[in-house]
């Protein structure tokens, strides 16, 4: 089966709230925006991805999203929150006879192999196969087949909660350990990793152009 990714992707100004010790809101959405695109990017180059669709209010998100080639559906308005948004996207893979990989917006690292490494793990339908993230507790990628199989649970605790859900629907569960993948941007002490691991074009230019690194620096020593 063909493989959709689908990455629900926040207002920009409203992104990446944790960071506000570091960032201020628009850079928070600067940062947002340029995770966003080297995501695409990695996605547009992956073997194994059919498709790309992005789920998203935000005029930027959608204008980027459509750049890099991949579709855009309108997320509900207001917004009710990221696995409402994923099901906008499952129920478009659905249409298409395709399973969903379904992707965070704050995966800093996130390379071609990375995707498709994920793509390409068996996954019996019906069937779940999660990345977690590096924390323990998150989900950052889970790869649906079929894209109805699972309603998702992104938030706190979300890997528990897929697991279990998982069971519940009678799903076959899989777990993959993916260390780029794993990082996702919540924190000062995520964005000091990212720096160290040297995240990819448009991220580390926006990093620069911030002085993410002093910034960090301040923090660490206040």
């Amino acid at each position: 089966m063909s493989t959709q990714v689908v990455i629900p992707v926040k207002r920009l100004p409203g992104a990446l709230r944790r960071l506000g010790r570091v960032l201020a809101p628009p850079e928070r959405g600067l940062l947002q925006e340029a995770m966003l695109r080297d995501m695409l990017a990695a996605c547009a180059a992956a073997d194994g991805v059919d498709d790309v669709l992005v789920v998203t209010s935000d005029d930027t998100a959608a204008r980027r999203a459509a750049e890099a080639g991949a579709r855009v559906a309108a997320d509900h308005h207001p917004p009710r929150g990221m696995s409402a948004a994923v099901a906008i996207g499952q129920a478009d893979a659905a249409r298409h006879g395709r399973r969903a990989l379904v992707l965070t917006a704050d995966l800093a690292l996130v390379r071609p192999d990375d995707v498709a490494a994920v793509v390409a793990q068996p996954c019996p339908a019906p069937g779940v196969v999660l990345v977690p993230s590096h924390a323990g507790t998150g989900t950052n990628a889970l790869l649906i087949d079929p894209p109805a199989a699972l309603r998702t649970r992104l938030g706190r605790d979300s890997r528990t909660l897929h697991r279990a859900a998982a069971a519940a629907a009678g799903c076959a569960y899989a777990e993959m350990e993916v260390p780029r993948m794993a990082l996702d941007i919540d924190t000062p002490a995520d964005l000091r990793r990212m720096a160290a691991l040297g995240p990819p074009t448009h991220t580390r230019r926006v990093c620069e152009d911030l002085g993410l690194e002093a910034r960090l620096e301040a923090v660490s020593a206040a």
